[in-house]
């Protein structure tokens, strides 16, 4: 089950990295976080390619780019953009709102939690789950 954890959007201002370089970023907003992924990163998911880094997003007198936070990839299916943070929560944007707000005929696109499965060995309603050999 899907659950609204936040909102993807193109930020008007350009963010740095560690070496002083400017890099056009969708602001990602999950619960009051704020991360960046840099705009040709994500277009090139869609397009298929590889993955893309979640980096923290700080505020100096410019947006600046803190570090990994963990990375996005394509769907098995095309359909949709997967975000895996280092802490181990798993988020889901569909790739129509992506290409909308990269084309600027959107403005932000929403972010789903994705529900993890229950560890193994977790009883619910009195019938214990197979624990693995």
């Amino acid at each position: 089950m899907l659950v609204k954890a936040g909102y993807l959007h193109l930020s008007r201002q350009h963010a740095e990295d560690c070496h002083g370089y400017s890099h056009r970023i969708a602001e990602v907003r999950i619960r009051e976080k704020r991360y960046a992924v840099r705009a040709g990163e994500l277009s090139a998911i869609l397009r298929g390619y590889g993955t893309a880094r979640i980096e923290h997003l700080g505020q100096r007198w410019v947006g600046h780019l803190g570090g990994e936070a963990g990375s996005a990839y394509s769907s098995q299916s095309g359909r949709g953009v997967i975000i895996e943070l280092d802490s181990g929560e798993r988020y889901a944007l569909p790739a129509g709102g992506i290409r909308a707000v990269l084309t600027g005929s959107a403005s932000y696109a929403q972010i789903s939690e994705i529900a993890s499965a229950p560890p193994a060995g977790w009883v619910h309603s009195g019938v214990q789950t197979e624990l693995p050999a």
